[in-house]
């Protein structure tokens, strides 16, 4: 198709630049900073790929992973750090901006270091006799061999040839598919395996005994199975405890279980949570609570703590770890589908709602009228936390502070605590 030479103007929500051609037609590139003057070569009506750069920023750095230009996981390698900053600071500002609400201060990004993040799935499949293991190409669902990843925990990293071979080994069917979710605690190691099990691919005794060889070469504490996403996990073998530690607290999470992505930035967002109760104490209620992340934090400052999460296997393991809590009281509930009413809510000193990327917009909307007077929104997408604002902002709430926290390293993600208070 057609080359085109062009200067970006700006970085677009996922990190891709944006252009505009000589009719005033946008054009999206990726691997590019603002300002710079690009050749590329034409994929679609707004989609381009970057040929050469003619004119380079002087925030471009040298990636600093060889599978960057291809591998889906990181986009933003290219950017200097102090670009790169201002770049998530931005995503979450543009978002308010467009929802009408306007923080009164304005922390971070509090940045991930490379080498931390502490969680990771894997893909699979299985090409003769070889298993390719790794990433999916950016913008395409074809697989990316992985041999290294500056991001991931070194732990994860060394992992790789040892669970490749492993794979191997316990996929029996050609073009047999797998995803595989690693995650490191405490120096221990967790895997959960999803993948269809069926007459074909089930082969019992050489699975189990391939299992035991590579947990005991690997110094694997537990290894699961599971036949698709959302399903109970089976537990195959614990050679030793998994935990991670919540507010001090030691928790047993649900196989695969949702954990924040590195340990440094979940300590940041507690911290946002916590600086925003200081000095209160009376009932807070914690929801879409997961494991605990914040109900055991609030629960040693002293709060009498509601945690509510719809996942009941991670209720369960935050239930188990907080027996020794009288003031916790817990329920297994779709806030999504049955947000906690404005008579439930009265009472409550405080607030917290840590919802998935999709947000909480049944219970903000509910949340918004309650006249609790503190609620802090714990969020992973600038979008829905934006329209969440919204919601309480047009209530009478004001945000106080908002803190930006980037875990998601190189990557467009970014997560915020805003807190609000009438």
């Amino acid at each position: 198709m057609s080359h085109i030479e062009i200067t970006i103007d700006e970085l677009g929500a996922r990190g891709d630049g944006i252009g505009r051609l000589p009719d005033g037609a946008r054009i999206f590139v990726e691997g590019v900073l603002p300002g710079e003057r690009i050749q590329a070569r034409m994929l679609d009506k707004e989609r381009a790929m970057l040929v050469s750069v003619v004119t380079p920023s002087a925030d471009r750095v040298a990636p600093t992973c060889p599978h960057f230009n291809v591998c889906g996981g990181c986009a933003l390698q290219h950017v200097g750090s102090s670009a790169y900053a201002d770049f998530k600071k931005k995503a979450v500002l543009h978002a308010l901006e467009r929802a009408g609400v306007t923080p009164a201060a304005v922390e971070g990004p509090i940045v991930s270091a490379p080498g931390t993040r502490r969680r990771a799935t894997f893909a699979a499949v299985k090409t003769g006799k070889k298993v390719v293991l790794g990433f999916n190409e950016r913008g395409s669902m074809k697989l990316v061999e992985i041999q290294s990843c500056v991001v991931l925990h070194p732990r994860i990293v060394k992992l790789l040839p040892g669970l490749r071979d492993l794979m191997a080994k316990v996929m029996k069917v050609d073009k047999q598919k797998a995803d595989i979710t690693v995650t490191e605690s405490n120096g221990a190691l967790d895997i959960l395996i999803t993948s269809p099990l069926t007459k074909e691919t089930w082969m019992p005794f050489p699975m189990l005994e391939a299992f035991k060889d590579f947990a005991e070469a690997q110094d694997i504490a537990r290894l699961s199975w599971r036949p698709a996403v959302r399903t109970d996990a089976e537990l195959i073998l614990e050679r030793k405890p998994f935990y991670v530690m919540l507010g001090g607290v030691p928790v047993v999470p649900p196989a695969g279980s949702f954990l924040q992505a590195t340990e440094d930035g979940e300590a940041a967002l507690v911290r946002a949570v916590m600086d925003a109760v200081a000095g209160m104490k009376g009932k807070a209620a914690d929801l879409y609570a997961g494991c605990g992340t914040f109900t055991f934090p609030l629960l040693r400052a002293g709060f009498d703590v509601y945690a509510v999460e719809g996942y009941k296997a991670a209720l369960e393991s935050l239930l188990t770890a907080g027996r020794a809590f009288p003031r916790l009281k817990t329920s297994v509930r779709d806030l999504a589908k049955e947000p906690l009413s404005a008579k439930e809510l009265a009472g409550f000193d405080v607030i917290v709602v840590d919802p998935p990327r999709e947000g909480a917009a049944p219970q903000m909307k509910v949340l918004a009228g309650s006249g609790v007077p503190l609620v802090v929104s714990v969020s992973c997408s600038a979008a829905s936390f934006a329209r969440d604002a919204a919601y309480l902002t047009g209530n009478g709430y004001r945000l106080k502070t908002l803190t930006i926290v980037d875990q998601f390293l190189w990557a467009h993600h970014v997560e915020m605590v805003g807190v609000f208070a009438l």
